[in-house]
């Protein structure tokens, strides 16, 4: 498959903090990959690097073809990259189809598009259509979660980007969610997932890449990685 998003030799810096040092990924039209490592290892850096929220000091970002480094946040939503924070960042005295609405401020002009949207988003998260009129800040941990992605899909991405989208959640809505990932993949996004439960992003992704003090430490197919015996131990437990 062609790349959609290629990164090249990334580095960036918050303050006189390295954060992300020579990072080379690609991700290919279609793919799901997996972004593993352990908290503070450089994961939403650089999401939020890709995403336009900080500035690289080095290295390239092409997406379909063009180079995206210097572009503002809000171009580079346009052109199609959607991003689900750690954290999720909701409007939480905001109902939740108004935090939806809000996932597709780039698209306002374009309200007949924005309400098939909102169908798709309660379509993959019927809950969600149920608690519509509901402040978001008084949804469950789980409700919130999938929120935070439908919100992400409201801008219509060619790739989304999750970050850390399991964090905190029980394991039968984990399990909820990662479906959720499959089902928005085989919808044709493009998805890059930041993950510390390593055994379930390997299960669904076909690549990944291990991500240590802002380095790509490994990569390769997921099910050599789920095989490998230090990603196991380091992120597996096993």
């Amino acid at each position: 498959m062609s790349a959609l998003l290629d990164l090249e030799n990334i580095t960036c810096s918050i303050g006189r903090h390295s954060v992300i040092n020579g990072v080379s990924l690609q991700v290919g039209t279609g793919d799901l990959v997996c972004m593993l490592g352990a908290n503070g290892a450089g994961k939403s850096s650089l999401f939020k690097t890709i995403s336009g929220l900080i500035k690289p000091s080095g290295g390239s970002i092409v997406f379909e073809g063009q180079a995206i480094q210097k572009k503002t946040p809000e171009r580079i939503v346009r052109m199609g990259i959607s991003l689900c924070p750690e954290g999720r960042r909701l409007f939480p005295k905001l109902s939740v189809k108004k935090n939806l609405v809000m996932g597709a401020y780039t698209r306002s002009r374009d309200k007949r598009e924005i309400m098939q949207s909102l169908d798709d988003a309660y379509d993959l998260f019927p809950i969600l259509k149920e608690r519509s009129a509901q402040d978001a800040g008084t949804l469950s941990g789980g409700e919130q979660q999938m929120l935070a992605i439908a919100r992400a899909m409201m801008a219509k991405p060619k790739l989304l980007l999750l970050d850390e989208p399991s964090l905190g959640l029980a394991p039968l809505i984990v399990k909820k969610i990662m479906e959720t990932i499959v089902d928005i993949n085989t919808r044709g996004v493009t998805i890059l997932l930041s993950e510390q439960n390593a055994s379930m992003a390997l299960a669904i992704s076909s690549r990944g890449y291990v991500l240590e003090n802002g380095s790509i430490v490994m990569e390769g197919p997921a099910a050599e990685l789920a095989g490998n015996e230090e990603v196991r131990k380091a992120y597996i437990g096993a």
